[in-house]
């Protein structure tokens, strides 16, 4: 009778036990979701972040060349060509002249892999390389680390959506509550847009070299003394004769219009001034003579 009293007991504490584990559970599934911020989100996900560095290198590369040319303007047309043969492109071009000489700056963003190829093409359009550097930058681990930071944000916002669908479904759910969640994604969906952003920016920098090209005429292109023309210096001349003509014209209109004006105006007074004080002077010396 005590055995059976004892076995009913145990049960009747194991009913107990497991109908509080269900009114927990219960409570949890219907009690609001906690706030959650990014950074928290990004710990909790920390165990399954994976940051292996994709199989292929990220690595930006600049060159730049010098080269002295027999014509920079047709070697910057032939190079634009090549450029786009080789599916890339210039991204701009600067031609300016001294002393009648043209020097050309240019920019061209070549694939990558054709890089060597481009360089060795504009190389056999010099006459002479006066310098050529080339640098790189890996990348791979700044954009390993961004496409993982983008895959734990998209994956949040997935979290925050299907927040946003239960929030709905609740029939005391308060417009805050909505507002609130709202306002996560917004933010969440901004970080993604940049690292975005970033990611392609990387991508053009990697998949595009970027190589700076001045090109300047060679020496033996440069003319030995100016080209010398009859018709150029008669012009000239001519345009030297209008001038000075032109400067005597203009002396002349200042002369009648300004100041034989000026003259009469205040020259006259003082010539009568002057033509009295000597009447006066001379009739007094007459009178003292007589």
């Amino acid at each position: 009778m005590k055995i059976w009293t004892l076995v009913l007991a145990l049960a009747l504490l194991g009913s107990a036990c497991a109908g509080q584990e269900a009114l927990t559970s219960v409570e949890a599934d219907s009690a609001p979701a906690p706030t959650t911020t990014v950074a928290a989100f990004a710990e909790s996900a920390g165990a399954s972040r994976d940051v292996t560095p994709p199989t292929d290198r990220k690595v930006i590369v600049r060159a730049s060349i010098d080269l002295e040319v027999n014509d920079p303007e047709a070697s910057m047309r032939r190079l634009g060509t090549i450029a786009g043969d080789m599916g890339g492109y210039v991204a701009g071009a600067d031609l300016r002249r001294t002393d009648s000489l043209p020097f050309v700056q240019m920019t061209v963003r070549i694939p990558a892999d054709r890089l060597q190829a481009f360089l060795d093409a504009a190389a056999n359009e010099a006459v002479e390389v006066r310098s050529q550097s080339l640098n790189s930058e890996d990348i791979t681990e700044q954009y390993a680390d961004l496409d993982a930071q983008l895959r734990n944000l998209r994956a949040y916002e997935d979290e925050l959506r299907a927040l946003l669908t239960e929030v709905r479904s609740r029939s005391n759910a308060k417009p805050d509550d909505l507002l609130d969640v709202f306002e996560r994604i917004r933010s969440v969906r901004g970080e993604i847009e940049q690292i975005e952003g970033r990611l392609r920016l990387y991508d053009n920098l990697t998949s595009l070299a970027t190589i700076d090209v001045s090109l300047s005429p060679a020496e033996a292109a440069e003319p030995i003394a100016e080209s010398w023309s009859a018709g150029s210096i008669v012009r000239r001349a001519v345009r030297g004769l209008v001038g000075a003509l032109q400067n005597l014209a203009t002396a002349g209109i200042w002369i009648v219009v300004y100041v034989l004006p000026l003259i009469l105006i205040v020259g006259l007074p003082l010539f009568a001034i002057w033509a009295i004080a000597r009447r006066r002077r001379r009739d007094a010396g007459r009178e003292a003579a007589g």
